[in-house]
């Protein structure tokens, strides 16, 4: 009889221990995806900027998965699309301010309906409309541009204020997909980026730095002055959309759905602050218009703190499918899923390179269509990065771990010559690859949508009339030589 009542002694304490021990955390069954437009990573405290821009953001990070993400393009409409298709640019054609999102392709959005998830989207930036085809497969889909005027922005409060009323009817399991707009020019916050009232200069400026002082697709140098004021009124929008996160998120726990959610912040492009003399984007394929945070996070699901090294925004779409138990076909999209990557990582784990180490090369495309749009193609592999552009026109091989900026172009030594040449076979090979595997392109017919972004200066006024894409189906490896043969013929 001792012995036995020592065993059931044991089962009770073990029992015992067992409710009071650390809980298991819900399955993940779904999915908030936030976009922040026109958001550099290196503006970040959590990727080492010395401010604290996004003080909600970094607490995500200390409790999830950050990677150095890497932008397919530097605009948003083919980013988006990007991000919910897991596709390449060139594969769903959806890359000049004309394109549409064809109905082939397959969005997150129908991949989670179609397992019975409620699906709700929120943009504040125009070209994510309904006519462009960013809502299939939303059970609700809301624009922010067609409740305002032609012209005008919507910030992350006003944003929230259409979006946070309607969380409390969305049923489990969900996909929310909620796109911020703040840091795009105009730079125009009303508070800076410690979240106080703007004083001196900055409050006495009369809408902040506005597009056209910002002369954005002139190569030129800009006064000192309006760097600097650009610089802390961009920080600024940066802290009023990770205050839209803050107040979103807060919402979500409030109502019981924070629990088995995974959670993705990122952004579809940077932004250039004059590193290679021109402001904005849509413009060129340089690091800081392609880098974008990269974070997942899920608490007791994926490692607290880590760090692993570079990822595309093609690999979101795998990525959350098969943390949420419904895996793609490797087939069916061009990115790879990171979801084992990140389950094996120790917690607060930093990849040995910290950059550069993703499992493939990536190619990087802009074609923004338009006799004036941005043009060319890049190759960037896990050190160095080729550029083949045509507007404007640049042939350059770049060590972008060791000139992260990008000023010191290799191709004027040998060996970078040496290193190029079966790079731009490559980059040849991977872009024809993909475009003879494009989907049916289709066409976005808003004009009045073309001429409000046009007002916000994405394009020239007029531009909309002159939809021509630049690039051809198919292009050949490029000639070294500075005037030599770009690898498609030049208009």
């Amino acid at each position: 009889m001792g012995r036995l009542g020592l065993l059931l002694g044991l089962l009770a304490a073990v029992a015992s221990q067992g409710c009071t021990g650390p809980r298991r955390p819900a399955p993940l069954r779904n999915l908030v995806l936030i976009v922040v437009d026109t958001l550099r990573p290196d503006h970040l405290h959590a990727y080492g900027y010395p401010r604290e821009t996004a003080p909600a953001f970094t607490r995500l990070a200390a409790e999830g998965v950050l990677w150095d993400g890497v932008s397919p393009t530097s605009w948003t409409k083919p980013a988006a699309a990007s991000i919910l298709t897991g596709l390449h640019p060139l594969r769903h054609q959806t890359f000049t301010n004309h394109d549409a999102l064809p109905e082939a392709a397959t969005t997150l959005a129908e991949r989670l309906r179609a397992r019975g998830y409620a699906t709700l989207g929120i943009t504040a930036n125009g070209w994510l409309s309904r006519g462009a085809g960013f809502a299939q497969g939303f059970t609700a889909y809301y624009s922010m541009l067609d409740d305002l005027e032609h012209g005008q922005f919507s910030t992350a409060e006003q944003l929230n204020s259409e979006l946070l009323p309607r969380l409390k009817s969305l049923a489990q399991p969900f996909f929310l997909y909620v796109h911020y707009l703040d840091p795009h020019a105009p730079y125009d916050p009303v508070r800076d980026y410690r979240g106080r009232r703007l004083v001196g200069r900055l409050a006495e400026r009369q809408g902040g730095v506005s597009i056209p002082e910002l002369r954005m697709n002139e190569v030129l140098r800009r006064p000192a002055e309006l760097l600097e004021d650009a610089t802390d009124l961009y920080d600024g929008e940066i802290r009023r959309s990770d205050d839209g996160i803050q107040d979103l998120l807060r919402e979500l726990r409030s109502l019981g759905l924070a629990e088995g959610t995974l959670t993705v912040v990122t952004s579809d492009h940077g932004e250039e602050m004059e590193e290679h003399g021109r402001m904005g984007h849509g413009q060129t394929l340089y690091e800081e218009v392609v880098r974008v945070p990269l974070l997942f996070h899920a608490p007791g699901i994926l490692p607290p703190g880590a760090r692993l090294g570079a990822a595309s925004l093609l690999d979101i779409a795998p990525t959350v499918l098969e943390l949420l138990s419904a895996p793609v076909p490797p087939a069916e999209v061009d990115g790879l899923s990171l979801a084992a990557r990140m389950r094996a990582a120790p917690p607060a784990a930093v990849a040995a390179t910290g950059e550069g180490d993703s499992q493939h090369e990536l190619l990087l495309h802009l074609d923004y269509g338009g006799k004036d749009g941005g043009c060319g193609v890049a190759l960037r592999g896990s050190r160095f990065k080729l550029v083949i552009s045509e507007e404007p026109y640049a042939k350059a091989l770049f060590d972008y771990r060791a000139d992260p900026r990008e000023q010191t172009n290799q191709l004027a030594a040998e060996q970078g010559i040496v290193i190029m040449r079966p790079m731009a076979d490559r980059l040849a090979d991977r872009y024809n690859k993909l475009a003879a595997g494009s989907l049916a392109g289709s066409t976005d017919t808003d004009t009045d949508k073309q001429q409000a972004m046009a007002a916000l200066g994405y394009i020239a006024a007029g531009a909309a009339a002159s939809p021509g894409r630049r690039l051809p189906p198919r292009i050949h490896p490029a000639d070294p030589a500075p005037d030599g043969w770009l690898g498609w013929p030049r208009p």
